[in-house]
């Protein structure tokens, strides 16, 4: 890893291939990243952090407008050309 530039990140997002996920959330809250998503199963899981620690969010307050469902359907699709231009076609639809 490269030298830590004391910078927090807003969003920390991590695909999970086996186990963590949730139980890894101690992590990124020593770290103060405000929000963190993970990827499982085609899924995002959205938390953000609270004074007490994440709370399991619908929708993302770093990234208000962003809609998860849309982009969960365009990281699923087979052709790249094809979720590129699903999801342009998502965002500019709002």
């Amino acid at each position: 890893m490269g030298k830590s530039t004391g910078i927090t990140p807003d969003i920390a997002i991590e695909v999970v291939f086996s186990s963590g996920g949730e139980s890894k959330l101690n992590r990124y809250q020593a770290l103060g990243v405000p929000e963190v998503w993970f990827w499982e199963d085609g899924v995002f899981g959205l938390y953000h952090l609270r004074s007490h620690g994440y709370e399991k969010i619908d929708q993302s307050e770093v990234l208000p407008g962003l809609d998860i469902n849309l982009l969960s359907r365009c990281l699923l699709m087979a052709s790249r050309v094809e979720a590129v231009k699903e999801f342009r076609r998502g965002i500019s639809a709002v």
